[in-house]
């Protein structure tokens, strides 16, 4: 029986044998893990925007990251949000996807363009390679577990 276990191609393949193999805390664990990454990249990208950034901003910016909730779900499976009871997840959804200003006179209308730092966090080869890295050790340290070393 081979002591370790070694995969040649994407995280998510790996990920996959452990979710068929895994009980729902284990899975709940690397899903934690590399939640935790996701969200600190996902907070930075959100302090620093690249477009221009307001003073009056820096408030709102943080009051968008205090909404920032965890949430676990049955068989492991970690959701990160925005949460209403902060009351500013709708700000977050207007600066990430931006919006078309309106007034009581009519148009014409100036649009208002988004961050998208949410894409931008989830696109990021770095971050992505961050989060497969950590859920790649949390995972061979679970199997390693079982394994007896």
């Amino acid at each position: 029986m081979a002591s370790e276990i070694i995969v040649k191609g994407k995280t998510d393949d790996a990920l996959d044998v452990l979710s068929k193999v895994g009980t729902p805390k284990e899975r709940s664990k690397v899903n934690h893990a590399g939640m935790r990454v996701f969200r600190k990249n996902l907070e930075d990208n959100i302090r620093n925007p690249d477009v221009g950034r307001k003073d009056s901003d820096i408030m709102r910016r943080e009051k968008m990251i205090d909404t920032l909730t965890t949430t676990t779900e049955g068989a492991g499976r970690v959701i990160i949000g925005f949460s209403k009871k902060g009351e500013k997840a709708y700000l977050a959804r207007f600066m990430n996807d931006g919006w078309d200003s309106k007034n009581q006179y009519g148009g014409p209308y100036r649009h208002n363009p988004g961050e998208h730092f949410w894409e931008k966090t989830e696109n990021d080869d770095k971050t992505k390679e961050a989060v497969s890295k950590v859920m790649r050790k949390i995972a061979k340290e679970i199997l390693d577990e079982r394994v007896g070393r």
